[in-house]
């Protein structure tokens, strides 16, 4: 079992942090990890089908607070080498690849930036068809 990957207060300079939240705005269990210099919330809306005010920015600090109080869905959209930096002890972990963290058995879902996702029309073909085997079958 991973211990937890705590998000560190240098890693806001490079990544931000979303909530998941319902209509209501209750916490829905899931969060989204993104790199700073790309920040695409019309991509994200569109792949977590959600309205502007159901994907709301937080505090680094929530994320841990999150992963060791409740079971939680994080969604993390990195470039491969921001991925190994950002959290070294998944430094083997391919993309798509789902991982539980510590005793809260939370889930830690590695994706492309959307940078790579968007790169042409063939990948983009490929991420889609692998998401869909990962999470809708």
């Amino acid at each position: 079992m991973l211990g937890f990957p705590l998000f560190r207060a240098q890693d806001s300079a490079s990544s931000r942090l979303f909530a998941l939240k319902d209509h209501d705005q209750e916490s829905i269990g899931q969060m989204v990890i993104v790199e700073q210099q790309g920040v695409y919330q019309d991509f994200l809306r569109a792949f977590f089908n959600t309205r502007s005010n159901q994907l709301v920015e937080v505090a680094p600090e929530l994320l841990n607070q999150a992963l060791e109080k409740q079971k939680m869905w994080v969604w993390s959209f990195h470039s491969a080498a921001k991925q190994r930096a950002f959290m070294p002890t998944l430094e083997k972990c391919t993309f798509g690849q789902v991982i539980m963290l510590g005793s809260a058995q939370s889930l830690w879902i590695c994706l492309p930036s959307p940078t790579e996702w968007m790169q042409t029309a063939e990948t983009k073909r490929r991420y889609w068809r692998d998401y869909q085997e990962l999470f809708c079958t």
